[in-house]
């Protein structure tokens, strides 16, 4: 391990470089020279002499790039030395070093980007309870080559009734909404979802509480939960949000409570959630029967993704669109 004295003395010697080189030719000078007057001594004229001392002497620029490796960090200097020529190259050549520039930062923006994205999905862990047991549900039509579709409210009430399947289910899709009443009117994106969707998540807010099972009911629906980051920008993190009211599409709606940061990994651009509250109309083939939502479920203990997968095969049909399960996200 090296001792703080020789740390400080090869900083020393990068310091002051040039200092360093002079005193070594200077040093080397004076041994070539010595070595000279020696040979002359010997009766050697001093064109022979001056050849046979440089011979014994051995390579100068050898000792000096030796010297330099025991007294400082070569790959230190070597570094230094390409990154001068570097520079030098890039000032004669100002139209390449715009290119080399943008194209250094392009790739570093789009390495830092997939790195997010790996980081998010792969590395970190869902901010979900026991995320092997929670599947998304959606139906498969090749015939119209249609992929990964969408669940309508009517579908989500007929896949619940698989109680020894799944022990819960939820229903949400995202909507756009203007937020008054909260400092500066904000268009934000919100999500609608039905009031199983946390527990089943197991997701816990920071604040106050999650919808009730009433208030996921037609025109019982006016209360609203804030994400943590909205919070924090609009309401300056203070705990007497909860209660409040603000106007979501000029409609009040009563802040209930704050969802922690970490579910943004799941939706990154969701800042407040309302309940789904299914209109009279919803399970028929009329008005939010034809929404397009996300169905998830948590599988029953016990049960195994190719069972809950066999059984909903089943109850869609053979001739109707497959239905595929896959794990979350």
């Amino acid at each position: 391990m090296m001792s703080l004295g020789e740390f400080g003395r090869r900083i020393a010697m990068l310091a002051r470089r040039r200092k360093f080189d002079r005193e070594m030719d200077e040093e080397m000078r004076w041994h070539l020279e010595l070595r000279e007057k020696e040979q002359a001594a010997n009766g050697v004229s001093a064109k022979e002499a001056h050849a046979t001392a440089r011979k014994n002497f051995g390579n100068a620029l050898a000792l000096r790039e030796a010297s330099h490796d025991s007294w400082g960090w070569a790959w230190l200097e070597h570094l230094a030395q390409d990154l001068r020529f570097a520079f030098r190259m890039l000032r004669k050549s100002p139209g390449f070093a715009v290119v080399a520039v943008l194209t250094l930062a392009l790739g570093i923006g789009a390495n830092t980007a997939i790195f997010s994205v790996v980081n998010a999905i792969l590395l970190r862990p869902l901010p979900i309870h026991d995320p092997s047991r929670v599947v998304v549900i959606h139906f498969n039509i090749p015939k119209l080559n249609l992929f990964h579709t969408s669940v309508s409210p009517p579908d989500f009430h007929n896949f619940s009734k698989h109680t020894n399947v799944f022990a819960s289910t939820a229903l949400f899709l995202s909507k756009g909404v203007n937020l008054t009443g909260a400092g500066q009117p904000q268009r934000l994106l919100a999500m609608r979802s039905t009031a199983t969707l946390f527990p089943l998540l197991g997701i816990r807010p920071i604040l106050g509480r999650t919808f009730t099972a009433s208030e996921d009911t037609y025109g019982n629906s006016h209360v609203v939960l804030l994400s943590e980051g909205l919070w924090k920008s609009a309401f300056g993190a203070a705990k007497n949000t909860i209660g409040k009211r603000v106007q979501l599409d000029n409609e009040s709606y009563q802040i209930v409570g704050v969802l922690p940061e970490k579910l943004q990994i799941l939706y990154p651009h969701i800042q407040l959630w309302v309940p789904m509250a299914f209109s009279p109309h919803a399970f028929s083939d009329q008005e939010e029967g034809d929404l397009c939502c996300m169905m998830v479920a948590r599988l029953r203990a016990g049960v195994s993704l190719q069972q809950a997968q066999s059984v909903m095969n089943i109850d869609a049909g053979t001739n109707g669109p497959a239905l595929r399960l896959k794990l979350s996200p």
